[in-house]
């Protein structure tokens, strides 16, 4: 049988840890690979292991729209304040706007 070493381990306790954080109400970016930044909130968990229905934003759709998301699309977990700094900016997705967002303090 193979040892993990303790960073693997230490990295596969940080994603369980991160896992039970994403319940409906939690508020995500996620980045395509065209460099957009999509917002979303957790609508409801799916019976899919790790797929939650959610509402999400970008400049390209500000009204939004219901998807079904994976927790590996998420880039990371963003405070309900972070979220609505994103709306009110328009949803950006140049870094600099982003990154505005990404500094706001924790609730």
């Amino acid at each position: 049988m193979e040892h993990k070493s303790t960073e693997q381990e230490d990295c596969n306790l940080d994603v369980r840890n991160w896992r039970t954080e994403v319940i409906p109400g939690c508020c995500f970016i996620q980045f395509l690979a065209s460099g957009t930044a999509i917002y979303g909130e957790v609508l409801q968990g799916s019976s899919e292991k790790g797929y939650f229905r959610t509402h999400s934003y970008s400049r390209l759709f500000l009204e939004g729209y219901e998807a079904r998301t994976h927790e590996l699309d998420f880039a990371m977990l963003l405070s309900r304040e972070q979220f609505e700094e994103a709306r009110r900016l328009g949803w950006p997705s140049r870094q600099l706007g982003v990154q505005s967002i990404l500094l706001l303090p924790p609730s």
